[in-house]
């Protein structure tokens, strides 16, 4: 083992103390450049072009998005009084708040506030479910 190890570093050292000799330096690098201008160039696979797409995509509905947030969607001013939901009649418990009280209420009171809300409506609606379960019973 060792003498092939012995061998080998000989032989390294042989090889580390003479460089190569270059006869024409710019006829090799000539030769190179021609070698490296032949290398045919991939073509464009489509891969890239669904890449684009995408992009392209993605940017038109962030733009959308940005469009609806900054110009669309402006809420409506809220006037001095009481706080009401679009989406319901006004509660009781709506109606007794007033707005300047909304802005001053913690998020825990908010939430507690929220879930007395829905708890109200939750309730409304299961007495009229019951109503319309009791008028379908009478009439069948």
């Amino acid at each position: 083992m060792k003498r092939e190890e012995q061998r080998y570093e000989e032989w390294l050292e042989k090889v580390r103390k003479n460089l190569p000799l270059v006869e024409n330096p710019e006829e090799l690098s000539e030769d190179i450049m021609k070698k490296i201008v032949r290398i045919p160039r991939k073509p464009q696979k489509p891969v890239n072009v669904l890449r684009w797409l995408s992009a392209i995509a993605a940017l038109f509905l962030l733009g959308a998005m940005m469009y609806e947030v900054l110009f669309y969607a402006e809420a409506p001013p809220l006037e001095r009084g009481t706080v009401t939901l679009n989406c319901c009649p006004p509660t009781r418990i709506i109606q007794s708040v007033p707005l300047e009280r909304m802005s001053e209420m913690t998020v825990r009171e908010k939430t507690v506030f929220l879930f007395r809300i829905w708890q109200e409506q939750r309730e409304v609606q299961c007495r009229r479910e019951n109503l319309i379960n009791k008028l379908k019973d009478r009439n069948h």
